[in-house]
């Protein structure tokens, strides 16, 4: 019971820490504060599997530790998730166009790029505003193009989803899960901007 109450914690921790960031409306200038301000950001959906994970447990015979593949997809879940709204298509139709920029949401590949160029205020001035002015958003996505933060999302994206097909192999496989975590890949080739962007 106690680590079910550790786990759901956590996961609070991670929204309020993004919620803090959006507040701030600042990255911490250490590498190391941003690291860890970017996984505490990121664990959120790591626990809440986790915690998922460990409630199933409670009625079954399993005592495996499934810490790693939780994390992992996780991660992976969220940094897509990030990527999915900047970029897909699809998340366009179903929700608005750049909706995380209208929030004001440090995701993933906003973070990189603001650490890459940290003496360029564009993205984080944009950011400020919570606008939904189109033109804004395409050219802040404009500005992650040029730190080449989609394509360094994208490669952190193939590696989180490599490394937990390896995991899901090594608990003994399991063919669903390995079909939804190629299906998820898919938002890797369906994008809005990335090869031309938007005028």
């Amino acid at each position: 019971y106690c680590r079910m109450v550790q786990q759901s914690a956590l996961g609070h921790k991670g929204r309020g820490c993004r919620q803090w960031l959006c507040l701030l409306c600042s990255v911490p200038a250490t590498p190391c504060r941003f690291s860890h301000v970017c996984l505490m950001a990121l664990a959120e959906t790591g626990g809440l599997f986790l915690l998922a994970i460990r409630l199933m447990q409670v009625y079954s015979d399993s005592a495996e530790d499934f810490s790693e593949l939780a994390n992992t997809l996780g991660l992976y879940f969220q940094i897509r998730d990030d990527y999915a709204n900047l970029q897909s298509a699809e998340y366009a139709a179903n929700k608005s166009f750049c909706e995380d920029i209208t929030e004001g949401k440090f995701s993933f590949p906003i973070i990189h790029s603001i650490r890459t160029t940290p003496h360029d205020h564009q993205v984080i001035s944009i950011l400020r505003q919570h606008t939904e002015d189109v033109s804004l958003k395409q050219h802040l996505c404009r500005c992650l193009m040029a730190t080449d933060s989609f394509a360094y999302t994208k490669q952190v994206m193939q590696d989180l989803s490599t490394k937990a097909l390896a995991e899901v192999q090594r608990l003994g496989g399991n063919v669903i899960l390995e079909k939804l975590i190629a299906k998820l890949g898919e938002v890797h080739d369906e994008t809005l901007q990335e090869e031309q962007p938007t005028q």
